[in-house]
């Protein structure tokens, strides 16, 4: 959960992964400064977080660590593995994704990005699959996981007018 005053990073990017490996993630830069961290998700994203935010992320993890639990180190494996948590961006807001991490994401040069916000992070996805992915997506079709995760959240009202989001 984001910390009161913390800025969120929230949008959508269309850009194109450069033959240097850099995505363009335009505005959303701001929160994450000139160093970030990035990760592979298991749902075949990039990850970007600000370094405190990704070390806070770890530690929180690691605090729940069980040593008894053998899953926890495959957990720990995945979480820092498939992640590198010194990542330069740009003057020109451009991340420079290290190849190991665009080959596990199955990213290649001139290779067509989504780069959507999502709050403490932002997600970087080869187009291909985040149009596989949401492609049917509504908010119409969405609305009750919607309003079920806000009502837990605390907010108690119900959503109206659906809108389709379109690729």
């Amino acid at each position: 959960m984001a910390e009161k005053g913390r800025t969120l990073i929230t949008g959508r990017v269309d850009s194109t992964l450069d033959s240097k490996g850099r995505a363009p993630i335009g505005r959303m830069s701001s929160p994450l400064g000139k160093r970030c961290a990035v990760a592979v998700e298991g749902n075949g994203c990039i990850a970007c977080y600000a370094q405190e935010e990704w070390k806070a992320k770890s530690e929180r993890i690691i605090s729940e660590f069980d040593e008894l639990n053998a899953g926890m180190d495959d957990v720990l494996r995945l979480l820092h593995g498939f992640a590198d948590d010194d990542v330069s961006i740009d003057d020109a807001n451009r991340v420079n994704l290290p190849p190991w991490i665009r080959s596990l994401a199955g990213l290649e040069e001139q290779d067509a990005l989504v780069v959507v916000g999502r709050g403490t992070a932002l997600e970087i996805w080869k187009k291909q699959v985040w149009d596989e992915k949401f492609s049917a997506m509504t908010v119409d079709s969405r609305k009750a996981q919607m309003e079920d995760a806000l009502r837990r959240m605390g907010f108690g009202f119900a959503m109206s007018n659906p809108v389709e989001v379109s690729n």
